[in-house]
């Protein structure tokens, strides 16, 4: 079998890791490269010198017009990602999308219908799907190793609001949010990944300290089944030790799981362990190239982007209106 076809749409920092996962799998190339800054070109040639013969495009129709593509994998700005992957799917091509994969509930309902019409993979990259700690903790939730859950308390800091200053990440008309938008959407995504019911209501409120977008918020979500969710993002979080710091404890009937910043503890009933092995992790490009090839089903589907974005979009409702909103 002929290897996929990849090009790859947004050549700026976050592309780079995608760009080396893809080139050390056997069954990709990567054959197109597009974007309207030639020196996010220029500078992805330079960090992988085997793109250097790599045909690039300022535009995603440029890039479909010009080369046969199997997938593309995009890192544009949020505020554009429905188009693009709309506009994959009208050429039958696949998507791998970063988060969030769209920014508004209305563009998330199209995007999985259209997914479904299609019978493309549309894979949005939440990579805790992937991490052998958050592996290690659904699968304990779904053997019952913590009973019925039902307190999960959450929270995330990171020197957000420094860091992208002069940015479009500061900007709405392109980032669609700030914080909450932005790294936030893993925390929202995680939670309602393991937590899986549906969220019957949720009260928000969110401050932009300052900034032109929301730099931190604060959440709590109510799911149908009785579960309540506390969950916090601290956008102007400084001195983190690491990129982001991340804090998940999940209460059940019958014991608890605590993620801490990457390490993983059971409470039960010989008190606080470690478990002695995770399970293997993977990246979200090499899932969706296996989902493509039909080896491994989507572990990170359209549907959770619409589920963030449905949260999402509550919780900013819920703050502007300074009350509870159901979802």
């Amino acid at each position: 079998m002929p290897p996929l076809r990849i090009g790859i749409l947004g050549c700026g920092n976050f592309s780079k890791f995608h760009v080396a996962n893809l080139l050390n799998m056997r069954d990709v190339v990567i054959a197109a490269l597009a974007d309207p800054r030639p020196e996010g070109i220029a500078n992805l040639r330079a960090l992988y010198p085997a793109l250097a013969d790599t045909p690039a495009f300022d535009t995603l129709d440029a890039m479909l017009d010009g080369v046969a593509v199997d997938g593309v994998e995009i890192f544009t700005p949020h505020t554009l990602h429905a188009v693009h992957i709309l506009g994959c799917l009208s050429r039958g091509v696949h998507v791998l999308v970063e988060k969030p994969m769209v920014t508004t509930p209305e563009a998330g309902e199209q995007v999985v219908a259209q997914a479904e019409a299609t019978d493309r993979v549309v894979l949005v990259s939440y990579q805790r799907h992937y991490q052998p700690a958050y592996l290690y903790i659904k699968s304990a939730i779904q053997r019952g190793a913590i009973g019925d859950i039902t307190m999960v308390s959450a929270v995330q800091g990171q020197n957000w609001r420094k860091n992208t200053v002069g940015t479009w990440r500061q900007d709405e008309s392109l980032s669609g949010g700030g914080m909450l938008m932005d790294t936030g959407s893993h925390l929202v995504d995680v939670i309602t990944w393991l937590v899986d019911q549906p969220v019957a209501w949720v009260n928000g409120y969110i401050d932009n300290d300052g900034a032109p977008v929301d730099v931190n918020s604060t959440l709590t979500i109510s799911f149908g089944a009785g579960t309540v969710a506390s969950l916090t993002v601290v956008g102007n979080m400084p001195y983190v030790s690491t990129s982001v710091f991340e804090d998940v404890t999940i209460s059940g009937t019958q014991g608890a799981l605590l993620y801490r910043n990457g390490r993983v503890y059971t409470l039960g009933s010989e008190g606080f362990t470690e478990p002695v092995i995770l399970p293997p992790g993977s990246t979200p490009d090499r899932n969706w190239v296996d989902a493509i090839l039909g080896r491994a089903p989507n572990a990170s589907p359209p549907v959770v982007g619409l589920r963030v974005a449905q949260l999402t979009a509550a919780a900013r409702q819920s703050s502007r209106l300074n009350q509870t909103v159901t979802v």
